[in-house]
């Protein structure tokens, strides 16, 4: 199940020009004189700092993560094991763009292969939801990494209410709606139960 597609080798390499371009950014937030008189200064270049550093950390872990989905790694035979696993016969629909967030840093997109059940005539035209089963390996679920779905989970468990989680989350830059918290807090509980 190894990804080897040219749209995919092109997206990989513009990720890795982006990380580069934040990198030259950084090194220039570095050499730059930045006088503080007073608290105003200080935050102005600290928010800067982690404006910076926070991309930087989404575009390292964007790299890494579509690295390991096109490598010839164990991830695309466990992959394959994976889909093999399923009760009903898994249909490969191709490469998909998937939006994932990761804890720091910007949502970033993804290239990899969606599989859903192979359907026999439904007069009924349902939908048959699928998978991505590299994803599902690496632990990122509704579009969020391990560690974003584990914060989500502990603050909707440690706040008084999922408004409050939704504010939190929306003054550290995610801005999630309700629906998506609670589905995510619970999809997470269910994972941590088996």
């Amino acid at each position: 199940m190894l990804i080897d597609n040219s749209k995919v080798q092109s997206h990989l390499h513009n990720l890795k020009t982006q990380l580069e371009k934040v990198l030259k950014e950084i090194e220039q937030l570095i050499e730059k004189d930045s006088p503080m008189q007073n608290p105003e200064d200080l935050e102005k270049v600290e928010n800067e700092i982690i404006s910076k550093t926070d991309k930087l950390a989404g575009l390292i872990l964007s790299c890494k993560i579509q690295e390991s989905l096109c490598s010839d790694y164990e991830l695309s035979q466990e992959s394959s094991d994976f889909i093999n696993s399923f009760p009903k016969k898994m249909k490969n629909q191709g490469i998909r763009d998937v939006e994932i967030c990761p804890l720091k840093g910007n949502p970033f997109i993804v290239k990899t292969q969606y599989f859903t059940q192979k359907a026999k005539k439904d007069k009924r035209k349902k939908k048959r939801t699928g998978c991505y089963p590299s994803l599902t390996l690496l632990g990122i679920f509704d579009g969020c990494t391990p560690s974003l779905s584990s914060e989500i989970a502990l603050m909707a468990t440690a706040l008084g209410s999922l408004e409050e989680v939704k504010t939190v989350l929306y003054e550290r830059g995610r801005d999630l709606d309700i629906k998506t918290i609670r589905n995510i807090t619970k999809r997470y509980s269910e994972r941590s139960r088996l």
